[in-house]
């Protein structure tokens, strides 16, 4: 999740960090630019990480996102319903969804939720007004829903992958964890190989 207020390194410079390191997907979360800045920075993104096999989602924004060419728009809880999102962008754009519970992860995957954010996990500072759940709320998702495609997220660091995968975790969502750093490749590195472990775990 790259937000400039949150980069250690210049925001562009840390997008083409995690790009090098393997990320495929970055979400643009940006609360405060003008939608013509978005527009330009959603674009910008597009263009460095689509050669690379990386996609560029833009968080709560569907116009934005519909306006960049961006591959998917991640909703929160009160923003454009998927059904709205679908009606404007069929199935042109992926389309994630922000669940914190078992009822808003029912109504996400009945609504056609492309991929669910599950969390939060831990306490960070995304959203530090919402109580963390833990991988526990992790497990009870992949156990109710074992085929839609999900990403942890809240707080997460690679000290947390052990008990993720022990979840069942395949996905990550990060923030701070990556822009805060002043190597955030490598930080992207770390979370890919802990992944890579699971992966390997369940052949």
């Amino acid at each position: 999740l790259l937000t400039e207020s949150a980069c250690t390194l210049p925001w562009l410079e840390t997008a083409e960090a995690v790009i090098e390191a393997g990320a495929d997907c970055i979400q643009l979360r940006e609360k405060s630019l003008s939608d013509r800045e978005l527009v330009d920075r959603t674009r910008r993104l597009v263009e460095l990480a689509r050669p690379r096999a990386c996609s560029i989602v833009v968080n709560d924004r569907l116009d934005v996102a519909l306006a960049a060419d961006a591959d998917g728009v991640h909703l929160g809880q009160d923003d454009l319903s998927i059904e709205d999102a679908r009606r404007q962008a069929g199935h042109s754009l992926l389309i994630g969804v922000s669940t914190h519970g078992r009822d808003e992860a029912e109504a996400a995957v009945a609504g056609g939720a492309d991929v669910c954010g599950v969390g939060p996990m831990f306490a960070g500072r995304t959203r530090p007004d919402l109580e963390p759940a833990g991988p526990r709320r992790l497990a009870e998702f992949i156990e109710r829903f074992p085929t839609v495609p999900h990403l942890a997220i809240g707080g997460i660091t690679p000290e947390h992958l052990p008990a993720l995968r022990d979840a069942g975790c395949k996905g990550v969502a990060v923030s701070q964890a990556v822009c805060g750093s002043s190597q955030p490749g490598e930080v992207v590195r770390t979370l890919l190989a802990g992944l890579a472990v699971h992966a390997a775990e369940q052949v």
